[in-house]
């Protein structure tokens, strides 16, 4: 069996990677293999130039016994490897379509999902672009806390124009519950995706602003324990 194999018109067999982890389209991934399947498996990949797919565990673990997977997940594109002794591999790969998983292949040392391509539609137009402007907004704003935290700069100017690229670059960035990220890679629409974002942010805005309070108030305590002892 090939690394990726066509074996339909629009179905294809593509070795599967279950993490604890939802990969968007476009998103990067970045993982260490070190498993003797996954050692077998990406090194077919990168000889075969051919993707994997990312799918979230529903039940199991990373390591060990097979996990059993969701059935939507996103093909990866490896885009750097760095080799290492006892072949180890440090990895980057980057997300590229979604798909929807119909069957599972046991009988090689890693799974092999025999998938089918399903692009996100684009859902109703008016609907998608007023949701993009509330993510946009609201993520800028998330961005602007996170930053302030951080001491740093993030520039939300960055962000992608585009509804789609928007969607996948919050739903990736944003720090939520896994079975959340899978919801929004697992529905219907653009639009769907963009609401869904719309609905939570404002909820991790307050959230990360509190965070945000009770750490400048944590260092302002710890600059007046400072002064103290530096008078005495």
């Amino acid at each position: 069996m090939l690394a990726c194999a066509r074996i339909g018109a629009d179905m294809i067999e593509l070795p599967l990677f279950p993490l604890h982890t939802v990969l968007f389209p476009t998103a990067p991934l970045a993982l260490h293999i070190f498993e003797e399947r996954y050692k077998e498996m990406i090194s077919r990949c990168i000889a075969d130039e051919s993707p994997f797919g990312v799918v979230l565990i529903r039940e199991g673990k990373e390591v060990g016994v097979a996990a059993i997977p969701f059935e939507i997940g996103t093909s990866a594109q490896i885009v750097n490897v760095e080799k290492m002794l006892q072949g180890r591999m440090n990895l980057i790969a980057v997300g590229r379509k979604r798909f929807r998983l119909l069957d599972v292949d046991h009988t090689q040392s890693y799974l092999v999902g025999q998938v089918e391509f399903a692009p996100h539609e684009l859902g109703e137009r008016v609907r998608m672009m007023n949701a993009a402007v509330a993510v946009r907004r609201l993520f800028s704003d998330y961005l602007a806390v996170v930053a302030t935290m951080m001491d740093a700069e993030l520039n939300a100017s960055a962000l992608p124009d585009d509804a789609m690229s928007l969607a996948y670059t919050v739903a990736a960035a944003l720090q939520v519950d896994n079975a959340i990220k899978q919801q929004w890679l697992s529905a219907d629409s653009i639009q769907a995706m963009l609401d869904g974002e719309a609905d939570l942010l404002p909820k991790e805005l307050a959230r990360l602003k509190l965070l945000a309070e009770v750490d400048r108030e944590n260092k302002d305590q710890d600059d007046n324990s400072i002064g103290s002892f530096s008078r005495n």
